[in-house]
């Protein structure tokens, strides 16, 4: 019976944490876009609005893991604000977050190196920051969450898996406004979306099993 109630209690705690997650989730992605987007053009470029250019000078390099760095750092602080009743730290979760987003660049350079980045047909550019920056994040907080002896494993594969399936209703969206309601979007807005769509859906996957994961630790 008292574990019954245990459980009970547990599953309402998680249900409650999983949907402030998805909504702290769903902003700090969609602010963390907007950083990469800002951070290369002010890197890149020296300017406040947007380019669809792609430099190829060192500037055009450093603006990738710098940008990157900063758009995890807002999913990062954001995360750790959710997760101070948790005892985990915030500088040091946002610090991890941040460096695993930026840890991407070894995929972009060498397509910025080979023309393959920027201004092309297939969306590489989101993809490689969800997927690419995302997983990296995702790897990053899962070591840090094992030096605390809190084992995540099961929260990692529905992370990944949470950030491909994002791709989808992103593509949905924009597909059914721009395509069938013939409604356009600013560049900053359609960004912002893009990313609070991902984050909302790789957190609404993966909350729970990342929650339980902490609950576990603390029996």
């Amino acid at each position: 019976m008292v574990r019954i109630i245990q459980t009970e209690r547990i599953t309402r705690s998680v249900g409650v944490k999983v949907v402030r997650w998805i909504v702290i989730n769903a902003l700090a992605f969609g602010i963390g876009f907007l950083a990469i987007m800002q951070g290369v053009n002010i890197i890149e470029f020296g300017q406040l609005a947007w380019s669809e250019e792609v430099g190829t000078g060192i500037s055009a390099y450093l603006a990738r893991p710098l940008s990157l760095f900063s758009a995890g750092a807002f999913v990062g602080v954001a995360q750790a604000l959710i997760l101070k009743s948790e005892k985990i730290a915030v500088i040091t979760w946002t610090f991890t977050t941040a460096l695993g987003f930026s840890a991407a660049t070894v995929i972009i350079w060498p397509l910025m190196a080979t023309g393959n980045w920027g201004d092309t047909e297939a969306p590489i550019e989101p993809i490689v920051n969800v997927i690419g920056g995302g997983c990296l994040a995702g790897l990053a907080q899962f070591f840090y969450l094992r030096r605390r002896s809190i084992y995540a494993g099961k929260w990692l594969v529905f992370w990944v898996a949470g950030l491909i399936v994002s791709l989808l209703p992103t593509a949905a969206f924009f597909m059914f406004f721009q395509a069938k309601m013939d409604v356009s979007f600013s560049w900053p807005a359609e960004v912002f979306i893009n990313g609070s769509i991902n984050g909302a859906v790789v957190a609404a996957i993966s909350g729970a099993a990342f929650f339980r994961s902490l609950e576990t630790a603390k029996d």
